[in-house]
Parts: structure tokens; sequence; C-alpha cells
């Protein structure tokens, strides 16, 4: 309705004189060589924040800590951590309007439509996996009693495309963390500023910052990471 839509562009006004900026965050280290600018794709003359693309000298920064904390924690935990990911999105969807609008060029329908995807996909694979994760008895043999058990499987790359910046980036890392894995997402450079958001809420919300680790670059850096071991 206008009304709603009035109110938000006006909730959008507010972010007009924010300075949003984005980096690598590695095992909760900000990782800042020399930021670029980054301009409005509907507006090559407005500047709507800053990014520092991570070099290919600061891969080696790029590890896993070795820890077992995320993945033997009861999925029952994992769930209400990315359950309250799922709130703190909706509670900060102004500030998602904002960046989707900015930095994707899309519109407010399109925004709105992406924000609810972003939740479903959450509430989605925390459903699912509360089903997966119990342990089922198979058929055995007399006298044997034998139970099929799902378990983490390691750590997963994840790159994301840059037309929906949120609800595929969303989607693959929430996959991947319900199920007890370790998360390295490199969003589209495009849409640097919207993953750096998303990857601070996630954070906030109870997932260790070694778990979940961001890498902003261009294609040449998601190149290096498919090698990585």
């Amino acid at each position: 309705d206008l009304i709603e839509i009035e109110n938000l562009t006006k909730n959008i006004a507010t972010f007009d004189n924010k300075d949003f900026y984005a980096c690598s965050l590695l095992n909760g280290e900000e990782v800042i060589g020399t930021y670029e600018d980054k301009f409005s794709p509907s507006d090559q003359s407005k500047k709507i924040g800053r990014v520092s693309y991570l070099s290919k000298d600061n891969l080696s920064k790029i590890n896993f800590n070795y820890s077992d904390g995320w993945r033997n924690i009861s999925v029952e935990n994992r769930i209400s951590v990315l359950q309250k990911a799922a709130y703190l999105l909706q509670a900060n969807a102004n500030l998602f309007y904002t960046l989707l609008v900015k930095e994707a060029g899309k519109s407010l329908k399109d925004c709105d439509a992406e924000i609810r995807e972003s939740i479903d996909f959450i509430n989605y694979y925390c459903l699912q996996a509360s089903k997966i994760f119990k342990p089922r008895e198979l058929e055995s043999p007399s006298g044997e009693r034998n139970f099929l058990s799902i378990a983490p499987k390691g750590n997963f790359l994840c790159i994301s495309p840059w037309n929906f910046p949120m609800a595929i980036f969303i989607g693959q890392i929430v996959a991947a963390l319900v199920s007890g894995n370790k998360v390295l997402a490199k969003p589209a450079e495009d849409t640097s500023l919207v993953a750096f958001q998303i990857v601070k809420l996630f954070h906030e919300s109870g997932v260790p910052e070694s778990v979940l680790q961001l890498v902003i670059g261009g294609k040449d850096i998601g190149n290096e990471l498919t090698k990585l071991t």
C-alpha cells in the first residue's frame, strides 16, 4: 500500500549519511587493505560505501582454527542460534532494504521478496535439520540394533552470485551451518556491502567468528579459493 511504501522510503532515507564499508572477516579479524569507493548501479555519481578487496598476498590468512565446538553442540542449539539470525534479519529489515536498493539496484517489491525468502531459507533448513539429524533405526539381523546417524562433513566454500545477494548467500551458508559445518563465504564482488552486514549479523546471533568467515574479493580470488584444501 502507498502509505507503507512512503514509510519505507522514509526509513531508507535515514541511512543516506551512513558510511557503509565491507572487508574480509577471517577468524574475527577485519582484513583491510586499500578501500575502493562503491557507487550506485543506477547512478554512478552517487557514492554508497567503501570496499576493501582481499589481495592474493593475504590468502595465507585464511584458515579454520581446529575446534569441534560447533559440530559437537546439539542440532537444537545450532537451530536456536540460526533462528535468532532470522529474527535479527527481520528486526534490521530497513538496513537490508537500503543496501539491496543502493548496491543491488533492486525495487522495493523485489527487496521485500528477497528478505522474506532469506528468512524462509533459514526456517526451512532448520526444520529439515531437526528431522534429518535424528538417529534412524535400520532393519537389522536378529540380535542386533543398527542406527543411521548424520554427521557434519567439515569445511564448506560458499560462492554466491550478485542477482540474489541475500537469499542465495544466506541459503548456502545456513544449509552448511545448521549441519555443523564451518563456512568460508565469498559473495559476488558487486554486492559486498550486503554480504558483510549479513555475516556481522550472523556473528551477533551466536555463530562463532571462526566458524563463519567472509572473503571479499573478485573472481581472481574466487578462483584461488577453489584450490584451497
